[in-house]
């Protein structure tokens, strides 16, 4: 057929193509001579069938071929394919060439960093990528329908299959081991539906299954272990257990932690050493259908998900960011992704192949349009010498180096198409208005055509569809956005001002048109917002001046009547907050009184086992720390009983003991106590106290509290160095006033924080506590433990050189007193008279029933004492059994202290007169009230004192009797 030319071009290479009639292109290699004729017709990669020949030749500034033809109008080519290259054009097996497909060839497992386990439905091949070697493998176990191959690091060959469970292999010795599931046997393999298998460092197999969760193999026991999911993949989840059984994907990180994707659930953390689980599951977010796992050299994790893109998951701050279709992926539905040598994430999908810079977070996508054989991509695979292999659809193989692959360098130009824009206040869209923008600089709109939205186009053809956007508004947005693939821009209600608005576009390779184009927009006020409506507005403001200066008057009568009437609902409301405050006090009273009995309970066990002990003869060396034991709980003990007087002692409603007391003598009880804590330390604890022995009357108590807290305070904050406390006493008429002072060697205190270190609650400094400990309470009740006993405390201090604890008491003097012997004696005398009794101990703690009965039996000769764990053992006790005294405790479970002494007051026996003390934790004055209510004759806390216990039995039977 005759060729006439009729279009001559040629391309940067200098190339020449010449368009004819009928014929079709011819292309000329101007370096090597050679000629390409490219015909009409109608298969792929043919020019359109028209034989009227081409008019028109040209090249785009990517260098894409465009001709025009007088029958079917505009063609075009892309000259810029990337190289993907068919592995079937090279691999032979046995001489003969290897078609890849779901009948013939196909990868089913990787081996190393070099070779694919290939299986062609009747035998096991191996495929080495760099040598494109295929062999067999000389499989000795059945090779019919496998669907995966996992190699251990003992070289063990574990196959997995489409009807059968699981077969190890030994190439070595030709060994092979079947496991079958066996549903009546737990440790069996539990499934046959096998998706993937990892191996630890320890060499434990672990198994993800699509219908029976994950499952562990050891190869040492040879046992399976399973472990639990959510059967129905629902919201409500178990406490350690895979949120969904069905798993599609796994990773094993450096730190032993298995990560497991699952089908609806999500992302899985799995600790292969402490065997807990951790599920990620959330459908609010999205975050689910895991198909596929890849951990980079950040700690940080890949997920590949069904309809919901590229995650990226930070294993320290357990945070997700998403990257969609909206950030430029191709699409959400992603099969499988891998990173290359240099971090970049590759994924697959059914729409092509994308590529995503973690540093940039652009991405660039590849389709047919690229040279990718087809769109339909599955399974990925990197091998050590950083080629990508990828499994397509109908199982075709193909092959890339992502460092080799072309980029098309040209940018796109970027045009801002149109401006559409309406009032705010319109309902009606049909009033839209569109600006074509293509040759303005700049638009001036009206206040209420303040709604915009931009349209823009970059022009590059290669893969149009995947042109990327970036957008700023200036003077209203701080930075550029990232668009994706979308062409709009939209802003509602922008402030009237002057904006310039930029856009550029990049191409489908993500080079980018850096100049791209902008448009000037300046949005003018409305009417009252121009400078002659400022002006008015300053008038009127005068004018109002005036009139508000001439009704002030009045106005300030109708003031004062309004403040009466706030008066009036201000004192109702005072009334009302009142009210709540005594609630919350009622409140805080029974808190204290909760703790209060849950410290005591066991305290009383501790006290009373060290006064056992200490009675029996220990060493002198066990007895010096018994005695330290008792002091410290004595100690405790004391604190206790303060913590709950110091809302006492807000209110005002303390009441102070005065008894005689040795001041001298008090001070060195403190220091034997303290003196353990100073020398855990290494430091001094010395006092400088009057030779004579200073006696006066006053609460004991408070005292010792006072001081037990300063030079605690004063061991705590002191490194090296001594702790010192001195008494000076003054006579002043019939009182003596007692100065006390605490000093140390520590860290000291600033000037401008000593008044705040007598607040409760507070501390010098910040760090105080997590440095030195305490809850800076101890200040604040000494201060008000002081003040109310009418004396005063103050702190001298320099930072860095120690502090001085002062403070002052005014006593009464002691009166002498012979109390102590008659009270011994008195109390030698009870245990006689109750030699021999019969005690009924109610109490449901077992170390406080030990105590209890450890203490009668070596304070009473003869005595017998039976226990009832509670009220309701207590009175069948009493029915069958006559007792001289029942101790009762007041909390147990069934029938408690209360119920149990009113069931026995009712009573028609002479037993329901047996009398009964009240032994309990709870101390508060109410709860003693309700012992009595309750019908018992007496009362003692815990821990209880053993002598005063003896008196208060003897008192009572004595009464009786």
């Amino acid at each position: 057929m005759p060729f006439t030319a009729s279009e001559l071009a040629s391309d940067k290479e200098g190339n020449i193509w010449i368009g004819g009639t009928f014929v079709g292109l011819w292309f000329l290699d101007v370096k090597t001579g050679k000629s390409i004729l490219y015909t009409h017709g109608e298969e792929e990669g043919s020019l359109p069938s028209c034989y009227g020949g081409i008019n028109n030749i040209f090249f785009d500034r990517a260098q894409n071929l465009w001709l025009t033809l007088p029958c079917t109008g505009i063609a075009y080519e892309n000259t810029q394919k990337a190289a993907f290259n068919s592995v079937e054009s090279t691999l032979r097996y046995k001489g003969k060439k290897v078609k890849f497909g779901i009948e013939d060839y196909r990868m089913v497992g990787e081996d190393g960093d070099h070779s694919f386990y290939i299986y062609d439905n009747t035998n096991l091949l191996s495929w080495n990528t760099s040598l494109n070697t295929l062999v067999s493998i000389g499989l000795k176990v059945p090779a019919k329908n496998i669907s995966g191959v996992f190699k251990d690091m003992e070289g063990l060959l574990w196959i997995t299959y489409w009807d059968f469970g699981l077969r190890s292999y030994n190439p070595k010795t030709q060994k092979i081991k079947e496991y079958k599931n066996d549903p009546k046997d737990s440790t069996s393999i539990g499934s046959k539906n096998i998706v993937q298998i990892l191996e630890d460092k320890e060499g434990i197999l672990w198994i993800g299954t699509r219908d029976n969760g994950l499952i562990s193999f050891n190869k040492k026991t040879n046992k399976f272990t399973r472990y639990p999911y959510i059967e129905n993949s629902g919201t409500l989840q178990p406490k350690d257990s895979l949120d969904d059984k069905m798993i599609l994907c796994m990773e094993l990180d450096d730190e032993g932690i298995l990560w497991i994707g699952t089908n609806v659930g999500g992302l899985n953390r799995f600790d292969t050493k402490t065997k807990k689980i951790k599920s990620y599951h959330d459908f609010k977010k999205g975050i689910h259908g895991v198909f596929d796992i890849v951990k980079d050299s950040n700690n940080q994790l890949w997920l590949a998900t069904y309809l919901d893109g590229l995650f990226l998951f930070d294993k320290e701050t357990e945070t997700f960011i998403n990257y969609s279709e909206d950030e430029g992926l191709l699409f959400n539905s992603i099969t499988n992704i891998e990173k290359d040598n240099d971090g970049n994430i590759w994924s697959t999908s059914e729409r092509g192949l994308s590529r995503f810079n973690p540093k940039t977070n652009l991405f660039v996508n590849y389709t047919k349009a690229n040279g990718l054989p087809t769109n339909k991509l599955y399974y990925m695979s990197k091998r050590a010498d950083g080629m990508f292999y990828i499994m397509s659809d109908k199982l075709k193989m193909f092959t890339f180096d992502p460092e080799n692959l072309d980029k098309n360098s040209a940018t796109p130009l970027t045009i801002l198409e149109s401006i559409t824009y309406h009032p705010a206040h319109y309902k009606d869209w049909k009033k839209d208005s569109t600006i074509f923008t293509t040759d303005l600089q700049s638009i001036t709109l009206a206040h209420n055509e303040n709604k915009l939205s931009f349209s823009f186009i970059g022009l590059h053809f290669v893969n149009a569809p995947l042109n990327q956007y970036s957008y700023k508004l200036e003077g209203y947005d701080p930075d550029w956005i990232n668009n994706g693939t979308q062409r709009t821009a939209i802003y509602t209600n922008l402030s009237p001002g002057d904006y310039t608005f930029y856009v550029k576009s990049a191409n489908s390779d993500g080079v980018w048109d850096e100049k791209g184009t902008q448009i000037t927009i300046t949005i003018l006020p409305p009417w009252y917002g121009t400078w002659w409506a400022y002006v008015s507005y300053a008038l009127l403001f005068l004018l109002a001046l005036r009139i508000f200066s001439k009704y002030r008057e009045r106005h300030l009568r109708a003031d004062k009547e309004r403040l009466e009437m706030t008066v009036a609902e201000r004192t109702q409301e005072v009334v009302k907050e009142k009210e709540k405050a005594l609630s919350s006090e009622r409140a805080k009273h029974q808190f204290l009184a909760n703790m209060s009995h849950e410290i005591r309970t066991p305290m009383n066990a501790i006290k009373g086992m060290t006064d056992i002990l200490i009675r029996r003869q220990p060493k002198d060396d066990q007895k010096e720390y018994l005695n330290g034991i008792k002091q410290s709980s004595d100690s405790l003990l004391v604190i206790i009983n303060d913590i709950l007087d110091i809302s006492k002692i807000e209110a005002g409603k303390v009441e102070l003991e005065q008894e005689n007391f040795s001041v001298n003598e008090l001070v060195n009880n403190v220091h034997t106590i303290m003196q353990f804590k100073a020398e855990e330390k290494g430091l001094g604890l010395i006092k400088d106290i009057p030779a004579e022995n200073l006696k006066v009357l006053g609460d004991a108590t408070r005292l010792r509290q006072i001081l037990i807290n300063l030079i605690g305070n004063a061991i705590k904050f002191t490194e090296k160095g001594l702790v010192t406390t001195s008494v000076e006493s003054e006579q002043v008429g019939d009182k003596i006033n007692v100065h006390f002072i605490v000093s140390d060697t520590g860290i000291g205190i600033d000037q401008d924080r000593m008044e705040k270190i007598f607040q409760s609650f507070e501390q010098a400094y910040s760090d105080t506590s997590r440095k030195f400990g305490g809850t800076g309470l101890g200040l604040s009740i000494s201060k008000k433990l002081v003040e109310l006993q009418g004396g005063k405390i103050w702190v001298e201090s320099e930072k860095g050189k120690g502090s001085q604890f002062h403070f002052t008491i005014p006593y009464n003097l002691a009166e002498t007193t012979i109390e102590a012997t008659r009270e011994e004696d008195l109390n030698s005398n009870a245990a006689d008279f109750l030699r021999g009794i019969h005690i009924l101990l109610v109490e449901d703690n077992q170390f406080n029933s030990i105590v209890a009965r450890e203490e009668l039996e070596d304070a009473i000769e003869g005595v017998q004492v039976e226990v009832a764990e509670n009220g309701l053992i207590a009175v069948e006790k009493l029915n069958s059994s006559t007792f001289d005294v029942i101790l009762m405790d007041v909390q147990m479970p069934i029938m408690n202290g209360y119920e149990a002494t009113s069931s026995i007051r009712l009573l028609e026996s002479e037993k329901a007169s047996t009398p009964i003390i009240a032994m309990t934790a709870n101390v508060l004055k109410e709860e003693v009230d309700l012992c009595y209510q309750a019908g018992m004759n007496d009362f003692i806390g815990k821990p209880f004192d053993t002598e005063e216990l003896l008196q208060k039995i003897h008192n009572l039977i004595n009464n009786k009797s």
